[in-house]
């Protein structure tokens, strides 16, 4: 790899994001010593830990036991004895660790690579990626702040985009001091909130960790919490499920939904749902269109509520928070926003009532979940879609891709040399947005993209 006054000395594999997909495809291109160099670029500067691994909050808590959270696919208990430096052997394995601790986790394992013999081959670049273009049989990679790279494959890292626009949100309520529309880069209001509640819009995981967040930095908040369907996650038990075997032939999702049911009432829902995990990917593809999108429009929020589970300790102090009357869940819908003093007016609609409610609340915090990473309309993706480079997959979910990450243009076709891998490409994998799931697929995509920059390079 080189910028654009020197040429490469080898082959070479740009990845752009510095979170866990990117890092570990990076260390698995790495770990082959006659491999490409590696051009990591990651914009915020901190390589490995990524938005979800950045949180210093204690409470803020991996939603995985320490059992299968691993960063390596073939080193099951790597992360287990890792743990094991500083806790008991009795706790690591059962251990839902903070994120913090896995985010330093990750980074020993770049700097691991780097004193194993990285060195030479691997360029972190603390730069956004601003455009990416094919030049000759590679790629030409333009940063931010000018910095030009040539490399002869490219690995999109992105993670998921932030949460979609709420509905009912003109100008003002927008650029609102009142409304965070990214929880992940939320500013508090300089005035004090008073006794106005915050309102979290969603009900998912990202409310958690956003009500967490909040109710430490302010002792006397309040929070009221918004979801359609009045769902939100429920709890791991406090020792992990029995194993128990996928179905034999599953079918589609109504007939999934008939054998989770039966092993249910049999062995727990706990344990009908883990023994999903294994095949989901393989569900999916299986699916037709029209399979995938009645799934999400009728039983994505339950898979998701039983599926993507607290930890005991975190569930312990949400429910702490409603047992106080600090935390409230609404049952409805977000209708329309407006900014008063100090705060702003809201008008929702309760599920299965055509009336409107109206309440003032000292903060709008948008929590809604993952969208697309193409539709936030500008930067990177907006080029390469405008290129023709990528497009949203069928469902518009994320980018359209094959099950190998090779990532398809606006034409159908592929885009040799282009990849993604993680919560970009959820709508081609649908579970691949959890390290159990990524871990797997790290080790392929640094291949795939491995052997085309050494057939380009050549």
């Amino acid at each position: 790899m080189a910028d654009a006054d020197s040429p490469p000395r080898r082959p070479a594999v740009a990845v752009i994001g510095g979170g866990f997909s990117g890092l570990m495809t990076a260390l698995h291109v790495l770990a082959d010593a006659s491999g490409p160099s590696v051009l990591l670029l990651e914009k915020c500067g901190t390589f490995g830990r990524g938005a979800a691994y950045s949180a210093p909050n204690p409470d803020h808590r991996l939603n995985v036991r320490a059992g299968n959270m691993s960063a390596w696919p073939d080193r099951p208990d790597h992360f287990v004895e890792w743990l094991k430096k500083t806790r008991s052997s009795e706790e690591a394995r059962e251990l839902f660790a903070s994120r913090g601790e896995y985010g330093r986790y990750l980074q020993e394992q770049l700097a691991g690579a780097i004193r194993g013999g990285a060195v030479g081959r691997l360029t972190l670049a603390p730069y956004e990626a601003a455009r990416v273009t094919p030049e000759g049989g590679g790629w030409r990679v333009e940063t931010a702040v000018g910095r030009v790279y040539h490399v002869d494959a490219v690995v999109l890292a992105i993670g998921a985009g932030s949460p979609a626009p709420l509905p009912g949100l003109d100008e003002a309520a927008t650029s609102s001091t009142r409304y965070g529309a990214d929880p992940w880069s939320l500013r508090l209001p300089s005035k004090p909130l008073g006794e106005a509640p915050i309102l979290i819009a969603g009900a998912g995981l990202t409310m958690v960790d956003m009500v967490l967040d909040l109710a430490a930095k302010i002792p006397d908040a309040s929070f009221l919490a918004l979801s359609r369907r009045g769902l939100w996650p429920l709890e791991h038990a406090e020792a992990a499920s029995p194993a128990l075997p996928p179905p034999p032939d599953p079918g589609g999702p109504a007939e999934i939904l008939l054998w989770l049911k039966r092993q249910a009432k049999s062995v727990g829902w706990r344990t009908a749902v883990d023994a999903l995990r294994p095949v989901t990917q393989t569900l999916w593809s299986s699916w037709s269109l029209k399979e995938r999108a009645r799934f999400l429009r009728h039983a994505r929020p339950y898979w998701d509520v039983h599926r993507h589970r607290l930890a005991p300790e975190v569930a312990r102090r949400l429910n702490a928070l409603r047992a106080e009357g600090r935390l409230s869940l609404l049952r409805g819908r977000l209708i329309k926003a407006a900014p008063v003093e100090d705060g702003l007016d809201i008008w929702w609609r309760p599920r299965g009532d055509h009336s409107l409610r109206n309440l003032k609340v000292g903060l709008l915090v948008n929590c809604t979940g993952l969208s697309s990473p193409l539709s936030k309309g500008g930067g990177l993706l907006a080029d390469l879609a405008k290129q023709g480079l990528v497009r949203h997959d069928a469902l518009g979910l994320g980018l359209d891709a094959d099950r190998s990450g090779r990532l398809i243009g606006g034409a159908g076709e592929i885009t040799p040399g282009l990849f993604g891998i993680g919560p970009s490409i959820r709508g081609v994998l649908w579970e691949i947005i959890a390290v159990p799931d990524i871990r797997n697929q790290a080790p392929q995509v640094a291949k795939a993209a491995a052997d085309h920059a050494a057939a380009a390079y050549h």
